[in-house]
């Protein structure tokens, strides 16, 4: 009860561990929540660990929950409210931490010998205590420092609309001939695209000569239908926007490579290399 009355009334920061190391966080489960408060006061919540009595715990009605991946904790948890870390330090080009680099010599012993179903259960709550502890105490510092980016529209756009977006599509699933897969979308990425893939899986750049592409199919059978929107060349007319430069409603691949090889009939082959070589100049690559 009193951690209840806490979190309904007090920043927390929280570090969830989830049962297997290897599963998606739609099809995972809690292992155990760890919390601190910031006054220093620090509280582990056993939800299915086997080292302590199990305890379910609402988060729906916290007042602010700081972790380090909204995304991660809201497939977990009910949890509401939460301010992603990850995405304030990304904005503010700083690196984000990685929870193996918190964790006990223990953890990594295990994590480095052992890959089997429900790993964590095998891993002593008293060692999730330990990197739970220090590594809230780093998050602490971190949200100290750029709070500030709260009131920020990027963040906030990124932290209510976009995540909670991305979150809402990956409990979807995709649907294949071998059953449901799941995505893991990365928004914290060099060229501000996210990245999409999981389990092996780029789902952003699936081939498309090699036939990895028919295994997705309509969770609706033979009545269902995939329809595949392309914005085409999206983020260059974003950047043509900004910089109030009047774009050509055509295609605007083609008229590049019109530009660069000077010709008025551009082939396929000119055309993919064209794409190639426009996402090199926009990302600082030599061409």
């Amino acid at each position: 009860t009193k951690l209840t009355n806490r979190l309904r009334e007090e920043t927390t920061y929280v570090y969830p561990v989830a049962v297997d190391a290897f599963l998606h966080p739609v099809q995972n489960k809690l292992s155990s929540l760890h919390f601190r408060f910031e006054d220093g006061t620090f509280y582990t919540v056993s939800v299915n660990h086997p080292d302590a009595q199990h305890f379910e715990i609402d988060l729906s009605r916290s007042y602010k929950l700081v972790t380090l991946h909204q995304k991660e904790l809201c497939h977990l948890t009910n949890a509401v409210n939460v301010i992603d870390l990850a995405t304030m330090l990304h904005l503010n080009n700083e690196v984000i931490p990685i929870y193996r680099e918190f964790y006990t010599m223990g953890i990594h012993q295990i994590k480095n010998q052992f890959k089997f179903k429900n790993l964590h259960y095998s891993i002593p709550l008293a060692s999730w205590v330990e990197t739970a502890e220090a590594f809230l105490q780093h998050c602490e510092h971190l949200y100290k420092a750029y709070d500030s980016m709260e009131h920020n529209p990027a963040f906030q756009f990124i932290n209510q609309v976009t995540i909670p977006t991305l979150a809402r599509i990956e409990k979807s699933g995709v649907q294949t001939t071998d059953g449901l897969v799941y995505s893991d979308y990365n928004i914290y990425t060099s060229t501000g695209r996210p990245s999409n893939a999981f389990g092996g899986i780029n789902f952003a750049a699936l081939n498309k000569n090699d036939g990895s592409r028919e295994k997705f199919i309509s969770r609706f059978g033979e009545n269902g239908t995939l329809v595949q929107f392309d914005y085409e060349a999206f983020h260059l007319r974003l950047a043509g926007k900004l910089m109030d430069y009047q774009l050509p409603s055509t295609s605007l691949h083609t008229y590049l490579a019109q530009q660069y090889y000077g010709v008025d009939e551009v082939t396929e082959e000119q055309y993919e290399e064209s794409k190639a070589r426009t996402f090199a100049l926009m990302y600082g690559q030599s061409v």
